[in-house]
C-alpha cells in the first residue's frame, strides 16, 4: 500500500500516543510514513524525515560507541544547524542528556559548564571550535571532543568522519524525549543549569497544539537560537508532528534581517525567536 508523504498525526489522539511512544518509534514513523517529506530546511541545506532519521541513527551509534550511555550529558556548541537537530533526535534514542551551550560564552564561562555539567563529549559548529579549544585549559575532566563541518584540532574527532563510520540502524534500548540541562544566561554570576531528567510530559506537548492550532502541514520557522530553550521546545512540537522545520544562517544570532529570503513556496506558518 501506497502512503502519501503527509501521513503524518493530526488529531489530538494521534499526538498523545505518539508523544507517549518511544521517541525513536515516533521518528522512524514518521520515517516510514513520510519519508520524502522536508524535515528540516537550513539555507541552501536540506532533510527529508528518512534522511534525518537514518542519520540521527548514526549520531546515536558513534556516541554509543565513544561510551556515552544513558543520561551521560552532551555537550553543544553551534549555530543552529541540521548537524543541531540530528544530534538532539539522536540524544533521545540513547537516551542521553543535550547540554545546548550558549555561544556568547567567553572561554572561562564555556569551561565553567562543560566542568559543571560534567559533559561526557563537546561537540562545537565549525565558527566556534577554536572558542572552545581555548576553553580546553581550563576543562578540568576529559571529553571527547568533536568538530562539526570544520578542520579538527590535535586531539578532536571529527563528526561526519564519525558518521560514515556508525550504522544507521536504530540502538537497541529505550529512548525518551527532552532530557536536557539549559543554562541561564549568568547576568549574577555563572550560569546555572536547569536539569530536565524526565523529559517533556505529553500533556504539555497537547496544550500547545491545541491553543495555537498547530498543523503537520505548517512550515515552522526557527528564528531563535537552538541554546535557547523556548525556540528549541516549539521546533521538537513540530519535530513530533511530523511538520517541516526551517533556520538559516542569518538565524544564529536570533537576529533576523528585515526579511526573510524565502520563495513564495515555503511561506512559514509560525515562527519562534525566544
Amino acid at each position: 500500500m501506497n502512503v502519501p508523504d503527509n501521513t503524518t498525526p493530526t488529531t489530538a489522539g494521534e499526538i498523545s500516543a505518539q508523544a507517549q511512544a518511544p521517541a525513536s518509534d515516533i521518528f522512524a514513523s514518521h520515517a516510514a510514513l513520510c519519508p520524502n517529506k522536508l524535515a528540516l530546511v537550513c539555507g541552501e541545506r536540506s532533510l527529508t524525515y528518512a534522511e534525518l532519521n537514518a542519520r540521527a541513527n548514526r549520531v546515536a551509534n558513534a556516541l554509543m560507541k565513544l561510551g556515552v550511555k544513558e543520561d551521560d550529558r552532551v555537550a553543544a556548541m553551534a549555530y543552529n544547524s541540521l548537524e543541531g537537530f540530528e544530534l538532539g533526535i539522536g540524544l533521545t534514542k540513547i537516551p542521553a542528556m543535550h547540554v545546548p551551550i550558549n555561544f556568547r560564552l567567553r572561554e572561562h564561562e564555556l569551561a565553567y559548564v562543560i566542568n559543571d555539567s560534567r559533559t561526557k563529549v563537546v561537540l562545537a559548529g565549525p565558527e566556534l571550535v577554536q572558542m572552545v579549544e581555548q576553553a580546553r585549559a581550563e576543562v578540568t575532566s576529559k571529553p571527547v571532543y568533536i568538530a562539526i563541518d570544520s578542520e579538527a584540532p590535535a586531539g578532536w574527532l571529527h563528526y561526519e568522519e564519525l558518521l560514515e563510520a556508525s550504522s544507521e540502524h536504530p540502538p537497541l534500548g529505550k529512548s525518551a524525549l527532552g532530557l536536557t540541562m539549559n543554562y541561564t544566561s549568568g547576568t549574577t554570576g555563572y550560569p546555572k543549569g536547569a536539569y530536565r531528567p524526565a523529559g517533556v510530559p505529553a500533556q504539555d506537548l497537547l496544550r500547545i497544539v491545541q491553543i495555537f492550532q498547530l498543523s503537520d502541514t505548517d512550515i515552522h520557522l526557527m528564528a531563535g537560537p537552538g541554546y535557547h530553550s523556548a525556540p528549541t521546545f516549539f521546533s521538537s512540537v513540530y519535530l513530533l508532528m511530523g511538520a517541516t522545520r526551517r533556520c538559516d544562517s542569518s538565524t544564529a544570532t536570533g537576529s533576523p534581517p528585515p526579511s526573510w529570503p524565502l520563495p513564495s513556496s515555503s511561506a512559514c506558518a509560525t515562527f519562534q525567536m525566544r
